[in-house]
């Protein structure tokens, strides 16, 4: 009997610690002609307003977010490298609509990936990963690198997410780039509210009432507001804009050097 009990009390702990990944699209993301809708709590970015944007796509449909780090490479999540092989990827920057071909838009094919070597899909530590392309992607004004932080936001600072997710949990996408504005997070308030399963080291959150990120932004870029300086990657979290869970965001400052030596 004390077998079975601890066995059970092991299984519930277990189950507990382990964090759904909410940010990635669903398989068969549902597409609507609405658009006024807007990613959560947020609303359109202007066209081109990060160049730095990638929208990942796998037989022609976007399913995670990235940021361009060289004309070859672009920084994303490892959950959503995981979920697919990397020839059936394509990186597309320059672009506004993700539904259809623009005059700026840039699309390179993956040639391989690398997952952070301490990446735990469990409980996604070093969620970042890199994929390089089978040719270079040619900057201009609408196609540039992002700036990778070398140190961490203070709680308290607005911070911009962008992607192309969904409007709500497990609802709609947009065709167009979305953006919102959210605030870091203190660290014990954020381990607090999700029960002592954060990172200090590898995680930040970040929140504001009714607005975060969504399905299909994992991977999309954090930055400091107003600015081309990405302090975080989309990873995971409860549910999409609730009050009681902050979005969680991989942070770049702890994963700078594995992505330079990539």
């Amino acid at each position: 009997m004390k077998i079975l009990v601890v066995i059970a009390l092991f299984a519930c702990a277990t189950a507990f610690r382990l964090p759904p990944a909410y940010k990635q699209v669903p398989q068969e993301p549902r597409f609507e002609n609405d658009e006024d809708d807007k990613i959560v709590g947020g609303y359109e970015a202007k066209k081109h307003e990060f160049p730095f944007i990638i929208s990942l796509q796998r037989y022609g449909s976007h399913f995670c977010g990235g940021s361009i780090v060289s004309s070859t490479k672009v920084l994303t999540a490892a959950h959503c490298t995981r979920a697919v092989s990397y020839w059936q990827i394509t990186a597309n920057a320059g672009r506004h609509n993700v539904r259809t071909s623009e005059s700026t838009g840039q699309s390179k094919s993956a040639s391989s990936m690398s997952e952070h070597w301490g990446y735990n899909s469990n409980t996604y530590r070093y969620d970042v990963a890199v994929v390089r392309l089978s040719s270079a992607f040619k900057f201009n004004s609408y196609v540039k690198t992002v700036t990778l932080s070398s140190s961490n936001p203070s709680s308290g600072t607005r911070v911009t997410v962008a992607g192309w997710g969904t409007l709500s949990s497990g609802g709609s996408s947009p065709s167009k780039l979305q953006k919102v504005d959210v605030y870091v997070d203190s660290y014990s308030s954020c381990n607090s509210d999700y029960s002592g399963i954060i990172d200090d080291y590898t995680m930040l959150c970040a929140s504001s009432g009714g607005k975060d990120s969504c399905q299909g932004d994992s991977g999309g870029p954090l930055v400091r507001a107003g600015t081309s300086t990405q302090v975080g990657v989309v990873s995971w979290g409860y549910g999409c804009a609730d009050s009681r869970y902050p979005g969680v965001y991989a942070k770049v400052a702890a994963t700078r050097s594995w992505i330079n030596s990539q």
